[in-house]
């Protein structure tokens, strides 16, 4: 699903930040909190989608999801970009950058437009107006 931002963080607050930013912006924003429920999203969406992934969800959840993407069943490629509060380094093919927390959002945005681009519809013309002649 073109436009699909999957967000997999365990900060309740940060993620209705997410979700409200994207959402403003023009994206269909699926959060999830645990491995199974992240994995079962991405299988669902395919590689239409751009997953926001802490990269230190509890129990190693981020890194057996990174495997997953990587070699698991079915090889989900979609593109991933790690937050995360320490520096880190991933040698999963899928991630595409990192965004080191405290992030400003509009950087956030400008890496999510790179690899996800927004399914951004023309406004409707408003009721009762005329197309505009050519």
């Amino acid at each position: 699903m073109r436009g699909t931002v999957v967000v997999a963080e365990d900060d309740p607050g940060l993620r209705e930040v997410l979700l409200h930013v994207l959402h403003e912006a023009g994206y269909q924003v699926l959060l999830v909190s645990r491995e199974v429920d992240t994995l079962a999203t991405l299988r669902r969406l395919g590689a239409q989608c751009l997953l926001i992934l802490e990269a230190k969800l509890p129990d190693g959840a981020s890194e057996a999801v990174l495997q997953a993407l990587a070699s698991g069943p079915g090889h989900i490629g979609c593109p991933v970009v790690l937050l995360s509060g320490p520096p880190v380094e991933s040698r999963s093919p899928n991630v595409v950058g990192v965004l080191r927390k405290p992030f400003e959002l509009t950087r956030m945005l400008a890496v999510v437009k790179a690899f996800c681009p927004s399914p951004a519809l023309p406004p409707s013309p408003a009721r009762g107006s005329a197309p505009a002649a050519a």
